[in-house]
C-alpha cells in the first residue's frame, strides 16, 4: 500500500511563530531523524496525523494563506523551494529593500539558505508547498521545523 498524507485544511494548524498570521501548515513529510525524537502517537497528535517519514534530510510542508495571511521576514538555515499551487500572493527575497514579486499558481521561488524572505497575501488566499533541504554537506537540525 502506498504511503499517503492528506494535507488540506482539515489537517492543518495555524503556524505558531512570531510574525506569522493567517497561515496554516501541514507537515507532509519529515526526515526520520526528526521524527525519531517522538513516539508515533506524539507525531500523529502534533501534526494532525502521521506525516510521511523518509530517511532523508528533507522536509515538505503545505502552507495555506488566508486572504490577508503572512509569514514575515525571516531566514532559514537551508534552501527552500516555495511552490505556489493555488491562489496568488507576494514574495520577497533579499530583505526589506528587495522588490516584492507577485506570484500565483504555477510559480516556484527559491529562498536561498540564510537569505531573508517573506510571503504574504493581499485579498486572495494562496496555497503553497515548501520543500526544505540541506545544501550538500549540511546536517539537518531537529529544531528547524515548521510548527
Amino acid at each position: 500500500m502506498a504511503e499517503m498524507r492528506l494535507f488540506g485544511t482539515e489537517m492543518s494548524r495555524p503556524i505558531q511563530r512570531p510574525g506569522a498570521h493567517g497561515v496554516q501548515a501541514t507537515v507532509i513529510q519529515l526526515p526520520s531523524a526528526i521524527a525519531d525524537l517522538m513516539s508515533r502517537e506524539e507525531l500523529a497528535e502534533r501534526y494532525q496525523g502521521l506525516p510521511i517519514l523518509l530517511n532523508q534530510p528533507v522536509g515538505v510542508f503545505a502552507l495555506l494563506f488566508d486572504a490577508q495571511g503572512a509569514i514575515d521576514e525571516h531566514s532559514a538555515e537551508y534552501p527552500i523551494v516555495f511552490l505556489v499551487i493555488g491562489g496568488s500572493g507576494f514574495v520577497r527575497v533579499g530583505g526589506p529593500n528587495a522588490p516584492a514579486e507577485a506570484v500565483h499558481a504555477g510559480y516556484a521561488v527559491l529562498w536561498p539558505a540564510g537569505s531573508l524572505h517573506k510571503a504574504w497575501t493581499d485579498g486572495e488566499p494562496m496555497q503553497a508547498i515548501a520543500i526544505e533541504f540541506p545544501a550538500v554537506g549540511d546536517e539537518p537540525a531537529a529544531e528547524e521545523e515548521i510548527e
